[in-house]
């Protein structure tokens, strides 16, 4: 997919434990990382300890030295451990995006958004443990298409418990986000064109309700 200029995408969070990651030069990266670490050990109070002195201070370097290159960047650090989600928010050449189903997505509109309607997209897998049961993995995100341009909200891979606990953020998120063109003009979705005549669609709408993926609306024409 490739990067599209835009004017500029505003993104409010709606839950505690959202994290807004810039972009900074080498210089300023360890008082950022200092200042964040003081934050969350004020947040965290008793849970804190030495162990997550060393591997906050530690993930949040990385953090900030491996920032991907996305408009907007968000952590999410729901618990009071170190471990955290991360969330991308992209504006896209419309016609670089790939067929998701081919991709093995489930599509399901999502409405009720600022930026008009648009696709939640969920694809699922499984990972080895050593218990033999496996961790139940999904990839989520949020597609709005204009024709020209989208806006992609992405959350990288992460465990179902962990993207069941920030969805409640994630939907405050996705339902609030705005951006603008280059020209000035606020974006507005129309219905993607990757929303084919899909025979299963209510069936996979209410399978993602039942998993507490999506809302009570999803899925709704």
């Amino acid at each position: 997919m490739t990067a599209s200029t835009t004017g500029g995408i505003a993104a409010t969070t709606t839950e505690d434990g959202w994290l807004r990651i810039p972009e900074l030069p080498q210089a300023q990266r360890e008082a950022w990382v200092a200042e964040v670490v003081g934050e969350l050990r004020e947040a965290w109070g008793e849970a804190w300890d030495d162990r997550a002195e060393l591997m906050v201070s530690t993930m949040l370097a990385e953090t900030i030295g491996d920032r991907p290159d996305a408009h907007v960047v968000f952590e999410v650090w729901p618990f009071a451990v170190p471990a955290r989600a991360r969330v991308q928010i992209s504006m896209l050449d419309a016609a670089t995006v790939p067929d998701l189903q081919q991709l093995g997505f489930s599509l399901v509109p999502y409405d009720g958004a600022a930026a008009g309607p648009g696709l939640m997209l969920v694809r699922r897998s499984t990972e080895a443990a050593e218990d033999g049961e496996g961790v139940r993995l999904v990839d989520w995100g949020v597609l709005f298409d204009d024709g020209t341009h989208a806006l992609l909200v992405q959350v990288d891979t992460l465990p179902l418990f962990f993207l069941q606990r920030i969805l409640p953020g994630l939907h405050g998120l996705v339902v609030g986000l705005e951006a603008t063109l280059p020209d000035g003009r606020p974006f507005r979705a129309v219905p993607s064109a990757h929303a084919l005549a899909d025979p299963d669609g209510e069936w996979s709408a209410l399978r993602l309700r039942a998993e507490g993926l999506a809302g009570d609306d999803a899925g709704a024409r």
